[in-house]
């Protein structure tokens, strides 16, 4: 049976992602790296994940997952876009998770942190200039529900 290709090239939107990350291989830094370079070139897309997490949240959900959101996301960009190489990295979940609990205070017993690779001193100055918060690990730690959660086993 023969194959058929797909030309992804076929239908370009306006919007351009720009993603740097190769999800293989990558240390916490470099994620870390590209996940900034991934933001400062795709404003737009946080504007959407804020948008989608304060209307989740005004609808009284008491918790909610950085993974809903970002589905929600690309549901509703699909939506709009005729564009078939759109991707949103699911390892942008966890640093997009704590950037919204940084910028908007309401959400921050809304989401669930485990340890992961978002956590270290690189990401956390970031959140510090682009929030203005002043101890983001303070926020992390204080939203799980006990001191133990936050020394599971380190990953990085």
């Amino acid at each position: 049976m023969e194959q058929k290709q797909i030309d992804f090239n076929a239908n370009k939107h306006p919007l351009v992602i720009v993603d740097p990350i190769n999800q293989k291989g990558q240390d916490h830094k470099q994620m870390t790296k590209d996940f900034i370079e991934f933001h400062n070139a795709n404003k737009a897309v946080y504007s959407i994940f804020k948008k989608i997490a304060q209307e989740m949240f005004d609808k009284g959900f008491e918790r909610f997952s950085m993974i809903s959101v970002t589905e929600r996301f690309r549901w509703e960009y699909v939506e709009q876009t005729t564009d078939k190489n759109f991707k949103i990295n699911d390892k942008h979940g966890s640093f997009y998770a704590r950037l919204l609990a940084c910028d908007m205070p309401e959400l921050r017993s809304w989401f669930k942190f485990k340890r992961c690779k978002a956590d270290n001193d690189l990401f956390y100055e970031f959140l510090k200039h682009e929030t203005g918060v002043i101890d983001p690990v303070a926020i992390f730690i204080s939203n799980n529900e006990s001191e133990k959660q936050c020394q599971i086993k380190d990953t990085l």
